[in-house]
């Protein structure tokens, strides 16, 4: 069997949504007369057809749901270092126990064949539907970029994957079915995104928000080549066992330096457009940085949203970074290795970093602070400031404004409380019992302010949960220009943009590619943080083997009587994580995926 296999599926039961696919929970229509309509009658009516399209949005990654037991969601933030989700049933604590295997499952890899041909049966019977042809053009432009979407959802999970670009006879040998070669599965989600950068409009209507647009689709195109370009992908012989049947590897083994090119270009493609249609950086009305930031992900569909998904008022989202004494869980927890990232409000950093930008931490689980920076660990702050009240620790004082947008902690006022997260606080573990922060810490970034989500009578704001913002194109831009051409000014000058927006003083001077790489790693984990981004960004670099198999450490939330007891903020250890190198780099294909499909190769360590 070719590498570009085909599904078919002659008759179609048609359940679709008649309203757009934004919240992804909608019901479906209930089954009517038109139930059992062949794939033709379906394409003879567009209003069917419309639906068939609208249900292309249906399998729309909930990201957002951190702690959710099902692995079919998302383990990924607190699989990374930023984060710890408190409850032991939660998907990320299979990776961090270094217990993914063969029998794990992840949606990402049955969405790819299950969308591809929901796509494909679009896009193949499309020319039967009266429609006008511009529409035509658009909606099959809009196919193309459903598919490239699920297919690289897996193909940064998996690696390689089967691509499924036609439609099946019944007849084929579907044991047969193979995973193509690395750089084949992005040369063909290339070919989609580019149909759907030139067909599709760059903005849309209210009535239509969250539909893709070329931007959405430029977004992609970057992000997929700035993965293809890095380490893991690109020039990795770990993987130089796993080979096609005509003994060709499946991940490249030689390294291409013109990838990061096209990467950079895929980025300032994406940028240009960006600027030609009114998409920016998000500023707050008062330009404040903490405002500025915090409206990114609590003001809907802002200037710098380039794809999103709405998931209606998302109450158990917003309970889990809310405390206990608010009738939350609290049990998003930033890692102190997230809060020792932060930079001092003057730009520099409170630690020593190694040449990846990560803090470096002694046995004991303490960093080398940085006098010059400002940092101070003890004592607790005499006044008020720019960002936290009298009375907390040090720890959280002077710090950049995006620490204040992103973490809160002890002391900290929150919707009107101040927080009492030591043992026996308000919203200690004492008396959250299974709900509690297991790091002293609770994820603020992307909470909403105004929101009670608990209670009697919950007051909720709709909301969405962000894939693409302008943001992570120009740190795409700026860490392939410093790969493919170090010493270009546009590094810095992206660079600084988003440095600026943060509160943080702009870069002065030049650098070295070693010394620009660290500080671009840096900043990804800063400005990306909880965002999915760094369970990837370290796979990619090939660094997770640092990051992911050590210690977690938090403050002890075991201890503590009041907010100045200086047992609680005795750093401490709250899980060894452990990461199987090179196995853990990529998920394993499941088990019954191989058993159905002989020719399967299985990723290696598995």
């Amino acid at each position: 069997m070719s590498m570009k296999q085909r599904l078919v599926f002659p008759v179609i039961i048609l359940t679709l949504s008649a309203s757009l696919i934004l919240t992804s929970c909608e019901k479906f229509l209930d089954k009517g007369p038109e139930e059992n309509l062949s794939v033709e009658e379906v394409f003879q009516e567009r209003n069917y057809v419309e639906r068939w399209l609208y249900n292309l949005y249906s399998g729309l990654p909930m990201e957002m749901d951190f702690h959710n037991v099902y692995n079919t969601l998302n383990p990924y933030a607190g699989a990374a270092d930023e984060l710890e989700i408190t409850p032991g049933y939660a998907a990320s604590q299979s990776f961090n126990r270094g217990g993914v295997s063969p029998s794990y499952s992840h949606s990402s890899w049955a969405d790819a064949s299950t969308f591809s041909r929901k796509c494909n049966l679009f896009l193949e019977n499309i020319h039967r539907t009266p429609m006008e042809e511009s529409e035509r053009r658009e909606w099959t432009a809009e196919a193309h970029f459903m598919r490239a979407f699920y297919n690289f959802m897996a193909l940064r999970v998996y690696g390689p994957i089967p691509i499924y670009d036609e439609i099946l006879s019944p007849g084929s040998d579907f044991t047969a079915i193979e995973r193509a070669r690395f750089d084949d599965c992005v040369s063909f989600l290339l070919e989609d995104l580019n149909i759907a950068i030139k067909d599709l409009p760059a903005r849309r209507s209210s009535a239509y928000t969250g539909r893709a647009t070329s931007v959405s689709a430029a977004a992609l195109k970057s992000r997929l080549l700035l993965y293809a370009a890095s380490p893991l992908f690109n020039g990795n012989s770990d993987y130089s066992q796993m080979k096609d049947k005509n003994g060709e590897s499946l991940i490249p083994v030689g390294y291409d330096a013109s990838k990061w090119k096209l990467a950079a270009q895929a980025a300032k493609e994406c940028i240009d457009l960006c600027n030609a249609n009114g998409y920016e950086l998000h500023y707050s009305d008062d330009r404040d940085p903490v405002t500025s930031y915090t409206e990114i992900f609590t003001k809907n569909w802002n200037e710098e949203v380039l794809f999103a998904m709405n998931v209606g008022t998302a109450q158990v989202w917003e309970m889990c970074m809310d405390p206990v004494s608010l009738l939350g869980a609290g049990i998003y927890c930033p890692t102190q290795q997230m809060v020792d990232s932060y930079r001092m409000d003057n730009g520099s950093d409170p630690f020593a970093t190694d040449s990846d930008g990560d803090v470096i931490y002694s046995d004991d689980g303490k960093p080398a602070v940085i006098a010059e920076s400002g940092y101070v660990e003890s004592g607790f702050a005499a006044a008020p400031g720019a960002g936290w009240p009298a009375g907390v620790s040090n720890m959280y004082v002077n710090r950049e404004p995006r620490f204040y947008a992103s973490v809160n902690f002890c002391g900290q006022v929150w919707k009107g409380t101040s927080l009492e997260l030591w043992y026996s606080g308000k919203d200690g573990m004492k008396i959250g019992g299974t709900y509690y922060t297991a790091t002293g810490y609770i994820q603020k970034k992307m909470a909403d302010p105004e929101s009670n989500p608990s209670g009697s009578s919950p007051v909720l704001n709709r909301r969405c949960w962000i894939y693409f913002r302008l943001a992570e194109q120009f740190l795409n831009y700026a860490e392939a220009l410093n790969e493919s051409d170090p010493g270009n000014p546009d590094i810095l000058k992206y660079l600084n943009e988003i440095r600026v927006r943060g509160g943080i003083p702009a870069l002065q001077g030049s650098f070295s590619q070693e010394q620009m790489r660290k500080l671009i790693h840096q900043e990804r984990h800063i400005e990306m943080a909880f965002e999915t981004h760094r369970f990837f960004d370290v796979r990619r670099w090939k660094t997770a083997a640092k990051t992911d198999n050590a210690t977690i450490y938090g403050i002890d939330v075991h201890s503590g009587s009041y907010l100045q007891d200086p047992a609680f903020y005795k750093r401490t250890v709250v899980e060894k994580r452990t990461f199987n190198s090179p196995a853990m780099y990529l998920l394993p294909i499941s088990k019954g995926e191989i058993e159905k499909i002989p020719a399967m190769v299985q990723n290696y360590g598995y």
